[in-house]
């Protein structure tokens, strides 16, 4: 008898840690096995361009091919933690093409042997699987504010992880910059303009597709010319102020005929005027959950409301 209650003693405490144990890994173990996400790129839309996601860090996720189809790419993440920011890095690889809203072509890329493909930057403060991210040159733009250069993207650690903070305050800028409405989320998903759809529907497409068609040269040279206008500190470069004041008067004349409100454009913001911005968008970027196109609780902007 003395051996049996022993052996039922052992039992239960074996029961109780092994209970234990799975409450403690439960509630300290935030990474996600599977997180899919949606990769939409926008200069128009990208055929065959390679995608890169990576964690706050620079430590690589995932990588995907946007289709020849869609422009999209699906990205399954490996080792994401749950709430913490991603960098997503589109290359335009040698023998990809976009759809080019200034000569309403598609072009085809070439790159010299050696040479380094053009690229866009995006980022998130959190994702959940079955989410989405736009990359644009506008998401490029608010990458490079937040001091983050498309060539330190190669899965090695980046020298200061990005942060959600980071994140709103660098969207937040280019939202001012380009005299957007400040809860502008940039980071959504847009509908890409393609030569069958050159004016797509979606208010966010629309404007790239606008701005784009503005260009002096072409879309994808358009968004170096932008990209170029922000310095790593986040502040407008003083010799590139045409270039912001330029993209600026573009989606002005677009904004007009959909219902947008484009103001003057803000190069040099206050403190406070880039505080409040950030608050604004951050909260338009925490509620993004609409699919890519869809109307969502934000009309038919797929998640950015302007």
């Amino acid at each position: 008898m003395f051996a049996s209650c022993v052996t039922r003693r052992l039992a239960l405490v074996s029961s109780v840690v092994a209970a234990a144990v799975l409450v403690a890994c439960s509630s300290s173990d935030s990474t996600v096995a599977d997180t899919n996400l949606t990769i939409t790129p926008a200069l128009g839309a990208v055929y065959g361009g390679s995608v890169s996601v990576y964690n706050a860090a620079g430590t690589l996720l995932g990588t995907g091919t946007t289709g020849s189809t869609t422009g999209t790419a699906s990205v399954k993440l490996t080792n994401y933690v749950t709430g913490t920011p991603i960098l997503v890095k589109v290359s335009m690889v040698n023998g990809s093409t976009y759809f080019d809203e200034k000569s309403g072509t598609v072009k085809t890329v070439t790159v010299a042997a050696g040479g380094t493909p053009v690229s866009l930057v995006s980022f998130k403060p959190s994702v959940t699987s079955g989410g989405s991210v736009g990359v644009t040159p506008l998401t490029n733009m608010a990458a490079k504010a937040a001091g983050i250069d498309a060539s330190a993207l190669t899965g090695a650690a980046l020298t200061t992880p990005l942060t959600a903070t980071a994140i709103n305050t660098a969207v937040a800028k280019v939202n001012l910059f380009l005299g957007l409405p400040t809860s502008t989320n940039l980071l959504a998903a847009p509908v890409p303009a393609t030569l069958a759809t050159p004016l797509p529907t979606n208010t966010y497409g629309l404007l790239l597709a606008k701005l784009a068609a503005a260009a002096s040269t072409d879309a994808l040279a358009q968004s170096s010319t932008l990209v170029a206008a922000v310095g790593t500190t986040g502040d407008v470069v003083s010799g590139n102020v045409a270039a912001i004041t330029a993209a600026n008067t573009a989606l002005a004349t677009a904004a007009s005929a959909i219902g947008v409100t484009i103001s003057a454009p803000n190069t040099a913001p206050t403190a406070s005027q880039v505080t409040a911005a950030a608050a604004a968008v951050a909260s338009t970027i925490s509620a993004d959950t609409a699919p890519t196109g869809s109307t969502g609780s934000t009309g038919s902007t797929g998640g950015v409301s302007l």
